[in-house]
């Protein structure tokens, strides 16, 4: 049988199996004991990350509490904005519908006076017609009365 370095690490080819068990639970012992020190090391960094993790996620949390803070506030802001600006537009288009009312009502008026003043040019104009008309009757009848007394017929 070959010994391994395990079962001879000194070289010693002579010793007995109980020499050999004995370094063997020696090792095993030494290996037991710098694996619960890399047990209790991975542990310890395990805590440490976990702990690391707690951290950030309360940062996180922190973060995330300041943003909606922040977005509360510009939201509130932007509100307080729009109601000023649709209340400043709301007043601004009363005023120019009062305008606008304003331009119509001057604007009927001054129909309504053109329109009389039609009215009225329009009765001139039926008066100087009936006038023109008496006249042309005049004209024609004192016209034929001549011609007829020339002629000697009156």
């Amino acid at each position: 049988m070959n010994q391994t370095s395990l079962d001879n690490p000194g070289g010693a080819a002579d010793d007995g199996h109980i020499a050999r068990i004995v370094r063997l639970e020696t090792q095993m012992d030494n290996v037991t004991s710098a694996l619960l020190s890399l047990q209790r090391a991975q542990e310890a960094q395990h805590q440490a990350m976990m702990a690391e993790f707690a951290s950030l996620r309360d940062r996180i949390d922190d973060v995330r509490k300041e943003t909606m803070a922040r977005i509360d506030q510009s939201a509130a802001t932007t509100a307080g904005r729009f109601e000023r600006l649709l209340a400043t537009t709301a007043e601004q288009l009363e005023h120019s519908i009062d305008r606008q009312d304003q331009r119509i009502e001057h604007q009927n008026n001054r129909f309504d006076q053109l329109s009389n003043r039609i009215d009225h040019l329009s009765n001139r104009i039926d008066r100087l017609v009936f006038w023109m008309a008496g006249l042309m009757i005049t004209n024609v009848v004192t016209v034929v009365g001549l011609i007829l007394r020339v002629a000697g017929a009156i």
